[in-house]
C-alpha cells in the first residue's frame, strides 16, 4: 500500500507538468480526475479524499486540456447462441445501454450466451504509437477508425493479446464486438502510448449476473 504511494509520489515530484489519475476501488469501481493531493494517508481526486485501504489500483498520467479514453460508448447486446459475431445489420438488439462512465462492461450480458456490441469516440491525447492489452472468455475484436487493431479467437477460454497502431490526435470512431459462446462473460481493455501509463478501458473482470428486467430495450440507460 505505501509502496504504491511511494512509487506515485516519486513520479510526480520528477515531472513538472499537472497529473490526473484513475483508481479502482476496493469495489471495483473506477474514479478519474485531477490529481490534488497525494500523501502516506492517501491522495484527493477531484475533491474526493480516498485512503489506500479503499484503492486497489492507481493509474498516474499526464492531465489533458481535453477528455482522453472512450466517450459516448452505447452497448447493443443480443442474447443468443451465436457461432460467430452476429450480422448487426439484420437483427434487432436485445436491448440497448449507455455504457456507465465510459468503461465497456459485459457484466449487463452475465452468463448467458450472447454478444455485445460496443460503439462511440476513443479521444487519442497525442499522435504516436499506442498499445492495447485485451483479454476475453470467449472472444473479441477491436476496431480504431476502419482498421482492427486487435482480436481474441473465441475458444470457450480467457486469451490475452497486445497489439501495437499508430494514431493521430483527435477523436476516432471506436467499435468493439464481443461474443460470449457459454459460461461467464469477461472483457478487459487497457491502453498505453506518448505521455499515457496503462490505463483501463474497461471496469475489469467483473462478477457476471444475469440479465434482469432492468434492462431496458432500444436506448434505455443502466
Amino acid at each position: 500500500m505505501y509502496r504504491l504511494a511511494f512509487s506515485l509520489v516519486v513520479a510526480v515530484a520528477s515531472c513538472f507538468t499537472l497529473f490526473a489519475a484513475t483508481i479502482q476501488k476496493r469495489d471495483g469501481q473506477f474514479q478519474t480526475g485531477p490529481l490534488e493531493k497525494i500523501d502516506n494517508a492517501g491522495l484527493r481526486l477531484a475533491g474526493q479524499n480516498f485512503s489506500w485501504n479503499n484503492i486497489r489500483s492507481a493509474y498516474l498520467g499526464e492531465s489533458f486540456s481535453t477528455p482522453v479514453g472512450l466517450q459516448g460508448v452505447r452497448a447493443r447486446i443480443y442474447t443468443g447462441s451465436y457461432p460467430k459475431f452476429p450480422d448487426v445489420r439484420v437483427i434487432k438488439p436485445s436491448s440497448t445501454d449507455e455504457v456507465p462512465h465510459n468503461y465497456v462492461t459485459v457484466r449487463r450480458l452475465g452468463n448467458v450466451p450472447g454478444a455485445i456490441l460496443f460503439e462511440g469516440t476513443l479521444n487519442v491525447p497525442r499522435a504516436g504509437t499506442y498499445k492495447f492489452h485485451m483479454a476475453s472468455d470467449d472472444g473479441a475484436r477491436l476496431f480504431v477508425g476502419d482498421k482492427m487493431i486487435a482480436d481474441t479467437p473465441a475458444e470457450y477460454s480467457l486469451r490475452r493479446t497486445v497489439a501495437s497502431a499508430k494514431l493521430t490526435a483527435g477523436s476516432h470512431d471506436f467499435r468493439l464486438e464481443y461474443l460470449n459462446l457459454a459460461s461467464h462473460a469477461i472483457l478487459e481493455l487497457e491502453w498505453s502510448g506518448p505521455s499515457l501509463s496503462l490505463m483501463p478501458l474497461s471496469s475489469g473482470i467483473e462478477q457476471p449476473q444475469s440479465p434482469t428486467s432492468a434492462a431496458i430495450s432500444a436506448g434505455g440507460a443502466l
